[in-house]
C-alpha cells in the first residue's frame, strides 16, 4: 500500500513538473497594442503578459526604428520616415519567444523641412505679384500639386499674419510691411516645395522662422540667442499640436540662408565659422530630425551691394569695398568648410542671382531659383523617407 502511494505521489510531481515546464517554455504575445502621435515619434502601449524578467521588443518593419525594454509596457520610437507603419510586440524570457502581437493601427505623418535665417529666407524683397511685371508667382503657370497639397507655417518678422499655430496651404500670403508698402512675399520654400512635389517626393509641410537684419553671432547663437531659442521652441509647439492632432511630424531636413548681417562687422565675420560649427550640432541635437538628414547652407553674397555702394560712391573709407569683399569672403568660406568637415552639410550658392534696390535681397525670380537648388541637393534623401 505504501508503495502504491509512494509511486501515485512521484506520478503526480512529474506530471506537475512536466506541467510546469510546458508552462515556463511558452509566453502569450502582449495584448492590446496602441500607437499614438508623439512630437517626432511615436509611442506604442501594450498589456503586459504574466510573470516578471519578460523582455519587450517592439517592431514596425524596415521603415521604422525599433525599440526593447523590460517589464514595461510603453516605448518611444523615433519617426524615421513618413512610410505607413503598425507595430507589433514580442515577449520573451530566456530562449523562450511569444509570438508577435496583433499591429496596432497606423498613423497619419507628415514630412516637414525647417527654413530658417534673416531677410533672404524671409523674401524680404521677393513679391508674390511683381510691382513691374504683374506677373503673379501664386499663380498659374507657376502652380503644380504642392500648391494644393503642401503647407506651411512660419514665425517671421513683419509679417501682419501667422497661421495661428496650424498650417496653411502653401501659397497662403505673407503680407509684409516693406519699404514699398504692403506687399505679399514669399521666401525659397515656394519652390522647394514644388520641385520636390515634381522629383516624386510628394507634399512636405514648411515650418519657416526668419528674421531680417539678424547675427549668427548674437540673435542665433544656440547659448545666448533669443531668435535660436524661438526657433526651437517653435518648432517643437508646432510638433506637439500637430502629435495632438494625430500626426507624426518627420523633421527630414534644414535650410539655412543667413550671415549678410555678420559679414559687414569685423568680428563677426572672423568668428563666423566658429559661430557656425556651433550652430550646426546644436540645431541637430534641439530638435529630433531623421538620422542623416541633411543641413543645406545657402551661401550668401553680398557681391552685388558692393558693386552697388562701389558705383554710388558709398564705399566710406579708402579700401572700405575691398574689406566688405573680404569679410563676405569670410562667410562664404566657413559654408565650404562645414561642408567638408561636418557630417550630412551641403551648400548651394545664391551668388550671382538678380538682386533688388541696393544690391542685397533676393528678387521673386531668384528665390525660385535659390528654393529649386535647394530642393535637388536634398530630393535624393527625401526621397528615401517616403
Amino acid at each position: 500500500m505504501r508503495r502504491l502511494t509512494a509511486i501515485a505521489t512521484s506520478v503526480m510531481m512529474t506530471l506537475t513538473l512536466i506541467s510546469s515546464v510546458s508552462a515556463a517554455s511558452t509566453l502569450a504575445p502582449p495584448s492590446k497594442v496602441t500607437s499614438t502621435a508623439g512630437p517626432g515619434y511615436y509611442l506604442v502601449t501594450w498589456s503586459k503578459v504574466p510573470g516578471i524578467g519578460v523582455t519587450y521588443t517592439v517592431t514596425g518593419g524596415a521603415r521604422a526604428a525599433t525599440c526593447v525594454v523590460v517589464d514595461a509596457t510603453t516605448c518611444h520610437l523615433p519617426a524615421i520616415s513618413t512610410a505607413p507603419v503598425r507595430f507589433r510586440v514580442t515577449a520573451s524570457r530566456g530562449s523562450v519567444v511569444s509570438q508577435p502581437s496583433a499591429p496596432s493601427s497606423t498613423l497619419t505623418t507628415r514630412l516637414v523641412l525647417l527654413v530658417a535665417g534673416q531677410s533672404n529666407a524671409m523674401g524680404a524683397e521677393s513679391y508674390a505679384i511683381d510691382p513691374t511685371t504683374k506677373n503673379n508667382y501664386f499663380k498659374a503657370p507657376y502652380v503644380n500639386g504642392a500648391d494644393r497639397l503642401s503647407t506651411i507655417t512660419w514665425n517671421i518678422s513683419l509679417v501682419l499674419d501667422t497661421p495661428n499655430g496650424t498650417f496653411a496651404p502653401l501659397t497662403t500670403p505673407q503680407r509684409f510691411v516693406s519699404v514699398s508698402g504692403l506687399r505679399q512675399i514669399f521666401g525659397p520654400e515656394i519652390s522647394l516645395a514644388r520641385r520636390l512635389y515634381e522629383s516624386g517626393v510628394g507634399s512636405v509641410g514648411v515650418m519657416k522662422v526668419a528674421f531680417a537684419g539678424t547675427s549668427l553671432a548674437n540673435d542665433w547663437s544656440p547659448t545666448s540667442g533669443k531668435l535660436y531659442g524661438a526657433m526651437i521652441r517653435f518648432v517643437h509647439d508646432q510638433m506637439r499640436r500637430d502629435a495632438a492632432s494625430g500626426v507624426v511630424d518627420v523633421l527630414g531636413a534644414a535650410y539655412w540662408f543667413q550671415g549678410e548681417s555678420d559679414s559687414v562687422d569685423a568680428a563677426m565675420a572672423h568668428e563666423y565659422q566658429k559661430n557656425l560649427f556651433a550652430f550646426i550640432p546644436a540645431l541637430r541635437l534641439d530638435l529630433p530630425f531623421t538620422p542623416r538628414a541633411p543641413v543645406v547652407l545657402v551661401k550668401e553674397s553680398m557681391a552685388s551691394h558692393i558693386t552697388y555702394r562701389f558705383k554710388s560712391g558709398t564705399c566710406g573709407e579708402i579700401g572700405g569695398c575691398s574689406v566688405a569683399s573680404a569679410r563676405d569672403a569670410l562667410i562664404r568660406s566657413a559654408d565650404d568648410i562645414a561642408a567638408t568637415m561636418l557630417p550630412n552639410v551641403l551648400t548651394v550658392d545664391s551668388q550671382g542671382l538678380s538682386r533688388m534696390t541696393v544690391g542685397i535681397h533676393l528678387s521673386n525670380s531668384a528665390e525660385l531659383a535659390i528654393g529649386s537648388l535647394m530642393a535637388r541637393v536634398t530630393e535624393d534623401y527625401l526621397h528615401r523617407l517616403r
